[in-house]
């Protein structure tokens, strides 16, 4: 048997980069991914929308 190439992941992909903010009023402004770090509320990677503040978690 010959030797097969690994499968690795494709780096071209532009899935997870982007998110449409799904409040009313934003008009489909697209989301960033934030990282905060936070003691009251919980910490961790979230989507931001730069135009209301809304939040929402990755995952």
């Amino acid at each position: 048997m010959g030797t097969r190439p690994a499968k690795i992941a494709g780096r071209g992909r532009d899935a997870g980069k982007t998110k449409i903010c799904p409040q009313a009023g934003c008009n489909s402004v697209a989301m960033t991914a934030v990282k905060f770090v936070r003691q009251t509320q919980p910490s961790g990677i979230f989507w931001l929308c730069d135009k209301c503040g809304h939040e929402q978690p990755t995952r």
